[in-house]
């Protein structure tokens, strides 16, 4: 199957892997359930991807970075079915083998602790382990959903998401807390006040 008939039947993760006689690849976990083996590394494949979605991934990373004050393993939302959480799945062999792989937000059903390590059950049955504790994972999916509500409540409003995020800066208050969501619904109903005001006073 080609890659973007693989894209547009929807995936839930990307895991990196080794396999006899081919190396280091990407399994390709799709919504269905099917495995698809990408001869390309992850990092490669996430940005065939974002091409293929015409996504700038170093924008998204910049711009969802700012909105959680985080730099690294910042959840990319790709479109409204594809927001892809960064974690890492393995040790790897070489330095340059890459320990990460990214699961899509919306095909977890579950998220369960072992031991030190946490596993994903994805809503088609698969399973995915990591090597972060369960409260950190947790933390992550805490980060992507509240980028995937700022990607559907503003989309392309780079002037509504700017308001969120100065006031979160103005304030000091970081966004992986857990009352960010009620400061983020504190600004939105406050701007709606104002322009409710301001159409009443009229010219």
């Amino acid at each position: 199957m080609k890659f973007d008939q693989i894209l547009e039947k929807g995936i839930y993760a990307l895991e990196p892997t080794y396999m006899p006689s081919k190396g280091n690849v990407t399994k390709i976990i799709g919504a269905d359930g099917s495995i698809y083996i990408d001869s390309r590394v992850v990092k490669t494949v996430l940005k065939s991807i974002c091409k293929h979605y015409a996504v700038h991934i170093e924008h998204c990373r910049e711009k969802y970075g700012k909105m959680i004050n985080q730099r690294l393993s910042v959840p990319l939302p790709i479109h409204k079915d594809l927001l892809l959480i960064p974690v890492k799945v393995r040790k790897p062999m070489f330095a340059n083998d890459g320990a990460c792989g990214y699961i899509n937000l919306h095909g977890i059903e579950v998220i369960q602790g072992k031991d030190e390590n946490t596993v994903f059950v994805l809503k088609n049955g698969a399973e995915i382990e990591c090597m972060h504790r369960l409260r950190t994972v947790y933390q992550h999916v805490n980060n992507a959903r509240l980028i995937a509500r700022q990607y559907s409540l503003f989309g392309d409003d780079q002037e509504g998401y700017d308001r969120v995020h100065e006031f979160y800066e103005l304030y000091h208050t970081p966004a992986t807390k857990g009352d960010i969501e009620l400061l983020k619904k504190e600004v939105l109903e406050l701007i709606a006040v104002l322009k409710k005001s301001l159409v009443k006073k009229g010219p």
